[in-house]
């Protein structure tokens, strides 16, 4: 893991996240916000997760729905507990994208702060 001590960290509301994905529709096109970003969700089949030759369980790209924001790809067949591990690292590497992070001081913050409530990723 990348060190972290040279990033100014900013403050994560982990029970803010956390509260957020509690409150999700895991249904296509669930819109959510959280700390002023703004999400679209979309879960895919094991198919259109082949078809799309993604590598990663969950994906996010800049909205494509002409509104500023996130779209964020989940597979569906995930459990209950990897989708939430998923979704919260997501949330957060784009919150902090909105907040002018690059793109890995974002991801290793996101890692972070995901590693402290899930554990090690496998």
């Amino acid at each position: 893991m990348t060190n972290l001590k040279h990033i100014n960290k900013p403050e994560i509301k982990v029970d803010e996240v956390l509260l957020t994905i509690d409150n999700i529709k895991w249904e296509n096109g669930h819109e959510f916000s959280y700390n002023g970003s703004s999400f679209l969700l979309f879960l895919l089949t094991l198919a259109e997760h082949q078809q799309n030759e993604s590598r990663e369980e969950a994906e996010y790209f800049e909205s494509t729905g002409g509104k500023d924001g996130w779209d964020i790809y989940l597979l569906e067949t995930l459990s209950e507990e990897k989708r939430r591990k998923n979704l919260f690292h997501e949330i957060i590497e784009c919150n902090l994208r909105d907040q002018d992070y690059s793109n890995s001081e974002a991801h290793n913050i996101a890692l972070d702060e995901e590693q402290k409530i899930f554990g090690k990723r496998k």
